[in-house]
C-alpha cells in the first residue's frame, strides 16, 4: 500500500524534472557582462543541452543597436552545447549586445540577450 503512493510521487517529481528541463546559457565568450580590451572575433555560447543548429541562432547589434554582420550561426560539430558565429570585421569600443535564440534537442524554445564591453 504505501508502495503506490511512493512510486506516484517518484513519477510526478521525475515528470516535473523533465518538463522543467531547459537549454540554458552556462557560458559565452565574450562573458556577459564582461569587458574586454581586444575587439572579439567570434561570439560562442555553451548550452547545458545540445541544440538543434536550424533552429538555433544569435546575432550581435552594436552601441547605437544596429545589426553587426557575423558568419552564420553554427553548431560546433564537435559539440552541440556550443553555438558560435564569427565576427569578421573589426569591432569598435563600445557596448555590445548579444541575442539568442535556441532549441534543444528535446525541443524547448529559449531566448535572451546579454550585453559586453569592448573598452579599446
Amino acid at each position: 500500500m504505501i508502495r503506490t503512493p511512493m512510486i506516484a510521487m517518484a513519477a510526478v517529481l521525475a515528470c516535473a524534472t523533465a518538463v522543467d528541463a531547459h537549454p540554458r546559457l552556462q557560458s559565452a565568450n565574450p562573458a556577459p557582462s564582461g569587458v574586454v580590451a581586444v575587439a572579439p572575433t567570434a561570439v560562442r555560447l555553451h548550452f547545458s543541452e545540445a541544440l538543434i543548429g536550424r533552429f538555433s541562432s544569435l546575432r550581435l547589434r552594436d552601441p547605437s543597436g544596429r545589426p553587426v554582420p557575423t558568419g552564420p550561426s553554427a553548431l560546433d560539430p564537435r559539440d552541440h552545447h556550443t553555438l558560435a558565429a564569427a565576427i569578421p570585421a573589426r569591432l569598435a569600443r563600445g557596448r555590445y549586445t548579444v541575442d539568442w535564440r535556441v532549441v534543444s534537442v528535446d525541443t524547448h524554445r529559449v531566448q535572451g540577450r546579454y550585453s559586453f564591453t569592448i573598452s579599446r
